[in-house]
């Protein structure tokens, strides 16, 4: 960011809009300096900042907030210049937690930017300056390093088979598209009668899956002895029997094809004192809304490609499908 440039790091979030970088005056809720490289405003000689305000929260509580600003954005060799974002002063809720990007990139649709900004990736396609007005994913499992994220490409060493595309479907969000989602037929366990209709968003920001209260219960019926956590920082999840979670083979089913939730992801380990049950990874959301959230443990099995252009999104089995 900025001329010449300084480098930080973001996370790269299909479920939100704003691109999000600390200045040089941040800090936390707690005082502390915010973690991360940050942006140094005097060293840019093209950073402005505006009088218009900033604020973000995530669905995980933590958030931003600041001005807006403007400045010249690079990813992987491509430029948008004047890119305007959210030039940060206070983070809150653990946005800069040890182990965490500096900033976020959303890589969602205008209508859902808190900044009221285009997002980054609009206006490289907007610009011209992409092969193809897409992007993909690929995510590594129990590895730190190898994910891979394509700006105007698919990269075919990183999946295997054809792409089935599904096209965005705005009807949830009331016609307008906010965010990437599509249709679904609903969930199987073990190629069951899939659960029924549901918007099904794919957010590389959030890292494990949440359906609807309905649908959570339809799939925890399905295995023996699941049963909702008591633990009160499991809210939301279902414990069973470990070897129950491991038989299980949960899908999601787009256009009467089935995409499965690997069993390495699905079981999110034992839990504690009693190294038999283990917490299932498809989390009820709290709400009966039709909408369910498919993130990193959904897309580590699949890779994903998110169409701009053709208004869609794809998936083929990725190259590293098992544990």
């Amino acid at each position: 960011v900025g001329t010449p440039p300084q480098n930080t790091t973001a996370d790269f979030d299909t479920g939100s809009s704003d691109l999000v970088v600390p200045i040089d005056i941040c800090q936390d809720d707690a005082g502390a300096a915010c973690g991360g490289p940050v942006l140094t405003r005097a060293d840019s000689s093209t950073f402005k900042i505006s009088n218009s305000p900033f604020q973000i929260q995530y669905a995980d509580q933590s958030g931003a907030t600041g001005a807006i600003a403007e400045d010249t954005v690079t990813v992987a060799g491509l430029t948008v210049e004047n890119q305007r974002f959210g030039a940060v002063n206070v983070e809150f809720g653990g946005f800069s937690r040890p182990g965490n990007n500096a900033g976020l990139l959303g890589l969602g649709f205008p209508a859902n930017a808190a900044s009221k900004q285009t997002p980054f990736f609009q206006n490289l396609a907007e610009q011209g300056k992409l092969a193809s007005n897409l992007f993909s994913f690929f995510m590594t499992r129990n590895d730190l390093s190898g994910s891979e994220l394509c700006l105007g490409c698919m990269d075919s060493t990183k999946f295997t088979g054809d792409m089935s595309f599904f096209p965005l479907d705005p009807t949830a969000t009331n016609g307008t598209q906010l965010f990437w989602n599509i249709a679904s037929d609903g969930v199987t366990v073990n190629n069951s009668t899939p659960t029924g209709s549901l918007a099904a968003i794919i957010d590389s920001g959030t890292s494990l899956i949440f359906v609807p209260t309905d649908v959570a219960k339809a799939v925890y019926s399905q295995i023996p002895g699941a049963q909702p956590s008591t633990d009160p920082q499991l809210q939301g999840f279902y414990t069973a029997p470990c070897d129950a979670i491991a038989a299980a083979n949960v899908s999601f089913v787009f256009g009467g094809k089935s995409f499965n939730v690997d069993p390495a992801d699905f079981n999110l380990g034992s839990v504690q004192n009693d190294p038999t049950t283990c917490v299932a990874g498809v989390g009820d959301s709290g709400a009966n809304d039709g909408l369910s959230i498919l993130g990193d443990e959904f897309m580590k099995n699949w890779y994903s490609v998110f169409d701009l252009g053709g208004e869609r999104v794809g998936f083929a089995q990725a190259v590293q499908a098992s544990a």
